[in-house]
């Protein structure tokens, strides 16, 4: 099917809509809004792509028409403008078309650092335009995917989408930070970078741990279905443990008890343990399985996280266990995250180090903190081992467990799970201590809470709004805990995002290989510029190593 549709100010004049076709080519516009429709998200098979230009002619091309004007969508003079391009513009979308991902802008990180609605059905009728949700009309056809429309349905919202897009960008392109805006936009494009890039894997050791992952998976499920329950199955779980007497806590507004991994690991009998052990396996199973016989990795990274934390999914290699947390799975052939592998022999890694706690010092100013934190760490600058020794903890896991618990809100019941202690009086007693140890922390913490509640806003060091509005109807108290929680959070991703984008300057982009929370991976043996420690204003150091395998 090769058709062209068109709405915009020539509607119904066929001879000035040719030619504002034609000026596509003759007259290139220095600005486009571009949208793509595909079959659905988990079918990214390309359909048609939707373009509007500053004057309002919006056209949709099916993705097959010869006249489909890539010379708009591929490296180019003109500015390409998206609503969440990491999607548009993602390997399986159009990567295999060859689209320009550096001359580009995105209308969806305009409006989540305004603080607009950022859906684009949303985001539209404050502009004066109106788009249509996908869900909106799969439900209205009855359909599940977006080839079941009708082909004038789908040309339709695709034009409506880069209607709203283009109107989304003339008003809001002006009201920026931009120092802000540009730190997100360049970083869309490093990540999209990252993301053509991949990653090797070493398919050798990727089969061998796949291979003993199975067996694994298939023992504990085995055991626990031969004692008459399916592991999988959380009805079948409570049923089984409820019997046998084990107390499982009753979430708010759940029809049955919890059989989340912490209650199964609360009741502790060796059919909770199996059950843990079983859907642990399978999960990481599943994950491992999904890269046999791949030569490479392409993960989807997004900026798209409430705190402006970059994301990975799809494969999701943020979660790839350590080997060295407690409870991780550690195949013998080693951990997983050794599968990946370095295209040169070599990785060098950076590590933020103690980020979050940083910037809650500098926004606190708390004097305790920030004389830890001037320290190195083989000179006792770690927060967690100074919480050790004020609180006589047993060892540092349980102070950073504590720390970070009680930072973001965690009351004694919730530091019991984490920590290991049952004492709850004993609990309450070390948040005192705490409290007193570093009180200017702990009284910036308590003011953000109740500011927080009240004003149903926080702001991020670097200005960056974020409603509180969402968590707020889940509970106050989730909004309280947001309220610290989010401004930490994000002021730690904007710093980390100053420091790729440094290291950018000196480091080749096709060097990036992965981001993982604090911590950034490249290919090869590189040298990394002074400085990046001081980007902040304060002092955020870096770990630095070189690696043969990821750790």
């Amino acid at each position: 099917m090769h058709q062209k549709a068109y709405w915009g100010r020539y509607s119904n004049q066929p001879e000035l809509i040719k030619q504002a076709y034609l000026d596509l080519f003759s007259s290139p516009p220095a600005l486009v809004a571009l949208d793509t429709e595909t079959i659905s998200l988990s079918n990214k098979t390309l359909i048609g792509i939707g373009l509007a230009t500053p004057l309002m002619d919006c056209f949709f091309f099916d993705v097959n028409d010869p006249g489909l004007p890539w010379h708009l969508i591929r490296p180019g003079p003109t500015r390409k403008v998206w609503h969440n391009g990491t999607f548009d513009l993602a390997t399986d979308v159009l990567g295999p078309y060859g689209p320009d991902i550096d001359n580009i802008d995105d209308t969806a990180l305009m409006t989540r650092l305004l603080g607009v609605e950022t859906e684009l059905s949303l985001a539209a009728p404050t502009v004066g335009a109106s788009t249509w949700s996908t869900r909106e009309l799969l439900n209205e056809y009855k359909a599940t995917t977006m080839a079941q429309l009708p082909y004038e349905t789908v040309a339709l919202k695709c034009i409506a989408d880069v209607w709203a897009v283009m109107k989304l960008y003339l008003q809001h392109a002006g009201r920026l930070n931009r120092e802000s805006y540009e730190v997100e936009r360049r970083t869309e494009s490093l990540v999209l970078h990252m993301s053509y890039r991949g990653i090797g894997l070493d398919q050798q050791l990727v089969q061998r741990i796949d291979s003993e992952l199975g067996q694994q998976a298939e023992l504990f499920k085995g055991t626990c279905v031969t004692q008459g329950f399916n592991p999988f199955s959380p009805q079948q779980v409570a049923y089984t443990l409820t019997q046998e007497g084990a107390f499982l806590p009753w979430k708010r507004g759940a029809t049955q008890p919890s059989t989340s991994e912490e209650d199964l690991l609360e009741v502790g009998t060796t059919k909770a343990l199996i059950t843990v052990a079983a859907r642990k396996y399978n999960k990481l199973y599943k994950v491992v399985h999904g890269w046999v016989g791949k030569p490479r990795l392409h993960s989807h990274f997004h900026l798209a996280a409430i705190t402006g934390r970059i994301t990975s999914e799809d494969p999701q290699l943020h979660n790839v266990p350590t080997g060295k947390r407690p409870g991780d799975i550690i195949p013998r052939a080693g951990p997983v995250r050794r599968v990946l592998r370095a295209d040169s022999g070599w990785f060098t890694k950076f590590d933020l180090s103690q980020i979050e706690l940083r910037v809650l010092a500098h926004l606190s100013q708390d004097k305790e903190m920030l004389r830890v934190l001037s320290l190195p760490k083989d000179q006792g600058g770690d927060i967690h081992i100074a919480t050790q020794r004020a609180l006589g903890l047993s060892d540092k896991l349980m102070a950073k467990n504590f720390n970070f618990g009680t930072i973001y809100g965690g009351d004694p019941e919730i530091l019991s799970k984490f920590t290991g202690i049952k004492d709850m009086a004993r609990l309450a007693s070390y948040q005192k201590l705490l409290a007193a140890y570093y009180p200017q922390m702990w009284a910036y913490t308590q003011d953000m809470r109740q500011q927080g509640l009240h004003d149903l806003e926080v702001e991020t060091m670097y200005g960056r709004k974020i409603s509180l509005i969402d968590p707020v109807l889940k509970s106050a108290k989730h909004a309280m805990n947001c309220a610290v929680n989010y401004p930490i959070q994000g002021a730690a991703a904007e710093i980390f995002k100053r420091i790729l984008l440094e290291a950018a300057r000196f480091v080749p982009i096709e060097s990036f290989i992965l981001q993982v929370h604090d911590e950034q991976l490249f290919d090869g043996v590189q040298t990394l510029p002074q400085g990046l420690d001081r980007i902040a204003g304060f002092w955020t150091p870096l770990e630095t190593s070189v690696i043969e395998r990821w750790q």
